[in-house]
């Protein structure tokens, strides 16, 4: 393997493996590396929304290998579960997947189109030189590139390297607990139909969050994530989710954690950054905070924003102007993700807990706007009054 690439990406997920496949397809020389041997999990509920199926064909034609099932809306419960506020479409609104399905069927098509792939092999160092960036890796070996993508997570080495971004303060860090658990097809039929729909519990334990339910195949997704009060306890709070899901018959008894996930999320932390590009070095992803202020949902933006990178990096090999036009990708990732993933404002997020949850289980109208805006990003707007 020769040591030069016209762009080396560091991390293998969705937004690393989408734009390995965008460049690789316009016959850029492209080097994919990630620390972990495929396939591999993460912490990560599995959902991946109709607009990414919408925006990236080629996921819809590889469907039965990368997802689990479709679901067709979502139903808000209120925090003791009594009440129920129920959306639905008549197609799917979304796809509940394995992460060690889904990225590896990622990285899977991203290698047909052409890339190169080291996996089990993290990086070391990493160092910008007149023309290109020079990096080592784990086990010694030294590439070069003339563009690097940042794609290696919310704790990105990449990021920390180049002091692009230490750590997230404080305001953009979510926790969440999250496990699939096992189960069979007959008894995820039978406890949410043949058309299944999600369940999200805001404000469960009075969490600046909310609980989650996702009906999978073989597995039943439960989860919660949020911001943590003084004295909550994230690993409380999913335990006591898992004891009143089935206590109201919302989650079969014999479906026991046993290997629940905690992580940190960087919701909305793309917008705590001033840019996402030093030199001849982009971050998409988790390593740059696109997660969606609103769900935490991180797939979606990530592939979007990794769609960006690789226009730009096209752009810029075109025109020879490489330093110059990849600062263009923080404008663009704005005008395709804006809206998705604007955080409400402070005021907004008052009123939203004070007047649209309340209303949820008694106004089909604003139920509807809530659904619409936590599956596909709409804007909330409450009036006025």
């Amino acid at each position: 393997m020769s040591d030069k690439f016209d762009v080396a990406i560091i991390g293998a997920g969705p937004a690393g493996s989408t734009a390995a496949r965008l460049l690789a397809e316009k016959g850029y020389r492209i080097l994919l590396v990630d620390k972990a041997t495929f396939p591999r999990d993460k912490i990560c509920a599995g959902w991946v929304n109709r607009l990414a199926v919408e925006r990236f064909p080629y996921l819809q034609e590889s469907l039965d290998t990368l997802m689990e099932t479709p679901f067709y809306g979502l139903t808000f419960l209120s925090p003791d579960l009594l009440r129920r506020a129920l959306y639905q479409e008549n197609k799917p609104v979304g796809y509940l997947a394995l992460r060690s399905r889904f990225d590896d069927g990622l990285r899977r098509i991203a290698l047909e189109a052409g890339v190169e792939f080291i996996e089990g092999n993290g990086l070391l160092k990493m160092e910008e030189e007149q023309d290109a960036v020079r990096f080592t890796l784990q086990r010694g070996d030294t590439y070069r590139a003339s563009v690097v993508i940042g794609a290696d997570g919310a704790h990105s080495r990449v990021a920390r390297l180049l002091s692009m971004r230490r750590c997230w303060q404080k305001q953009w860090r979510v926790v969440c607990a999250n496990e699939d658990l096992p189960s069979s097809p007959q008894r995820v039929l039978s406890f949410y139909g043949e058309k299944p729909c999600i369940y999200v519990i805001p404000k469960f334990g009075d969490l600046t969050g909310y609980g989650w339910v996702f009906p999978k195949k073989h597995h039943i997704c439960v989860g919660i994530g949020g911001f943590l009060k003084k004295g909550q306890s994230i690993k409380r709070l999913y335990f006591q989710l898992i004891r009143a899901l089935q206590e109201n018959g919302l989650l079969p008894e014999e479906s026991i954690p046993q290997s629940v996930s905690y992580a940190i999320d960087p919701v909305g932390g793309v917008y705590s950054q001033r840019s996402l590009v030093k030199g001849r070095v982009l971050l998409v992803g988790d390593a740059a905070g696109f997660v969606s202020s609103l769900t935490g949902e991180g797939i979606y933006p990530a592939m979007v924003s990794a769609q960006c990178a690789a226009e730009v990096i096209d752009s810029a090999f075109r025109r020879g102007t490489i330093t110059e036009k990849l600062t263009e990708f923080n404008l663009q990732w704005s005008k395709a993700l804006g809206n998705y993933l604007k955080p409400p404002s402070s005021q907004l997020r008052k009123r939203l807990a004070l007047k649209l949850l309340p209303l949820l289980f008694k106004s089909r109208y604003f139920s509807r706007i809530a659904a619409r805006a936590y599956l596909y990003g709409k804007n909330i707007t409450l009036g006025s009054n």
